[in-house]
This record gives C-alpha cells, sequence and structure tokens, in this order.
C-alpha cells in the first residue's frame, strides 16, 4: 500500500453526555508523536474544569506507532475505546482526545467504554478524512544544453515538480507515488543526458 488515511484539518468538537457527565471529542492531524503533548496541553488550559483529557493516537506511515492513555480514569475505559475508533476509521497521523466533565454519578466500566467510544466515533465522523500518497523524491540534474530533454521526462512521467533551477547547471526536485519508484530509477539511469539521487 502506498496511500494512508489521515485528517486535513482539526475536525469540529463532538459532544456526548451521558448521566450530567460530558465528553467533548476533538481530533487533529499530526505529523509525528512530539506534538501529542502540545494539544493536550492546550486541551487542558481550554478547559480547566474537566476531570481527564483522555486520548489516543497512531502516526507513521508504513509503521504504524499507536498510544493510548486514560488519564486517570479506569484502565482500558477510555483510551484504548478511543484507539478502536481511529483503528476503525482507519486513521494515522491523527490524534483523538476527549475531555470529560464529571456530571457527579459513576458511570461503571461499560459505560466509560461506551462514552469515549462514542465520543471518539462521533468526532471522526464529523471530521474531514483525506487519502494521501506516500511518495519517492528525486533530485534529477542536467547540463543546459539537456535541459529540454529532462523537462520533457518529467512532463512525460507526470511527475510533480516540487523545486527547480535553471542555470548553467539546472536541477529539478520531483515527487512520484512510491510504488513507482523502481520504474523511474530505470527510466532515469536510461536517460542519457540526466543525472539522479533518490532522496
Amino acid at each position: 500500500m502506498d496511500t494512508y488515511f489521515t485528517l486535513a484539518e482539526p475536525a469540529p468538537m463532538a459532544l456526548f453526555k451521558d448521566k450530567n457527565s460530558k465528553f467533548l471529542g476533538f481530533a487533529f492531524p499530526i505529523q509525528t508523536d512530539t506534538e501529542i503533548k502540545g494539544i493536550l496541553d492546550s486541551l487542558r488550559k481550554a478547559h480547566p474544569g474537566a476531570v481527564h483529557v483522555c486520548w489516543a493516537a497512531q502516526w507513521g506511515t508504513q509503521t504504524v506507532f499507536q498510544r493510548a492513555n486514560d488519564d486517570g480514569e479506569p484502565a482500558h475505559t477510555a483510551g484504548t475505546p478511543l484507539l478502536g475508533q481511529l483503528v476503525s476509521f482507519n486513521l494515522t497521523q491523527t490524534l483523538l482526545a476527549v475531555v470529560r466533565y464529571y456530571g457527579g454519578v459513576k458511570l461503571g466500566v461499560s459505560g466509560l467504554i461506551n462514552a469515549y467510544k462514542t465520543a471518539g466515533k462521533e468526532v471522526l465522523n464529523g471530521a474531514q478524512i483525506i487519502e494521501k500518497q506516500l511518495e519517492t523524491t528525486f533530485e534529477i540534474l542536467s547540463d543546459y544544453p539537456n535541459m529540454s530533454k529532462a523537462l520533457r521526462f518529467i512532463k512525460e512521467k507526470n511527475l510533480r515538480l516540487i523545486e527547480q533551477q535553471l542555470e548553467e547547471e539546472c536541477r529539478w526536485v520531483v515527487a512520484v507515488r512510491k510504488s513507482r519508484t523502481e520504474e523511474m530509477e530505470a527510466a532515469l539511469q536510461a536517460a542519457y543526458g540526466l543525472r539522479f539521487t533518490t532522496q
């Protein structure tokens, strides 16, 4: 597989209520796990009256990593159901969080699992989910006389142009769908007058 699903942007908040407790669902696109703490800190700051900020995240594309946190709720009643929703929606590069305001009535283990699962599901139902391609980046080099050959190659092979410098030595940075990497390397090796590196 050379595609994955993630969020186009942070999702609109979703609200689920059970026995006076409020569960506010949030979902965010992330690139790496280093972003998680900052987002959670912002949620805690925005909701100082909340008793729990529980969350789960999946990140990575070829290898997917997972983390989940119950933030003081009984073990596996919050983070695990949220992670289950990320898996169910087939999402990576995504943080799913639920902020809980306690309503004075205990929900029990099954009630908590249902509440966090439902809040997570509701926010993801309202999210804009997109499919992204995994790409390989190439740097193509040529001298000036071979510039037209390089431009023709880029157009014919339908490569996505990221950057170009047209000087005495010409340089292009292009991207291609990951499944076409070997095909492009072979084509570039056969293209007289062009040099390349795979990035």
